[in-house]
């Protein structure tokens, strides 16, 4: 019902999502490029989404590989 406020804690839940992954949790790393490989919420951007996908995939993460498949971003 009120978009501004919407709006600010989806930021908001993306700025924390942003910091987990940069802290080395794995889900949040995989959350991080399947946002940005959807562009939902961020604008698209394919590098920053390979970049995290391949991060959590580096740490064993199977998942992240599937997305890398899926988005063709190997």
């Amino acid at each position: 019902k009120n978009m501004d406020e919407a709006n600010r804690w989806y930021r908001r839940g993306f700025e924390i999502l942003s910091k987990e992954a940069e802290g080395g949790d794995i889900e949040a790393m995989v959350n991080l490029g399947v946002e940005h490989a959807k562009g939902r919420g961020v604008p698209e951007d394919r590098e920053k989404a390979a970049m995290w996908l391949r991060r959590a995939k580096d740490k064993g993460d199977e998942v992240a590989n599937g997305y890398l498949e899926l988005y063709k971003l190997q």
